[in-house]
């Protein structure tokens, strides 16, 4: 009866190529902070800035701006890997696979 559902699950699912051209498909917003993470980091942020010199708030925001851009990047990249990670494994389940009558 399993084998039978996730059939069914399967002929209703959108087709995952909908998915990312309708905007729906969002791998990253699966990733999430735990509870408070956010504001512990805010409010570190903020005593920072009230209680460093001006000298010192500009080294933290530079700080801060070089590790959101590294972030942005790492994700990205991140991103990237797994994409052709999973065309590779479609690659090996399917080694037969063809497209347009032709065989990959």
């Amino acid at each position: 009866m399993a084998d039978n559902q996730m059939i069914i699950d399967v002929i209703i699912m959108k087709s995952i190529l909908e998915e990312i051209y309708f905007g729906e498909w969002q791998p990253g917003e699966a990733v999430t902070l735990k509870d408070g993470t956010i504001q512990a980091l805010e409010q570190s942020e903020k005593w920072l800035m009230e209680h460093l010199g001006r000298e010192e708030r500009g080294y933290l925001l530079e700080l801060l701006d070089a590790q959101s851009s590294e972030t942005g990047e790492v994700a990205v990249e991140n991103f990237i890997s797994g994409f052709r990670a999973g065309a590779r494994l479609m690659l090996e389940i399917f080694p037969d696979a063809c497209y347009n009558g032709e065989q990959i």
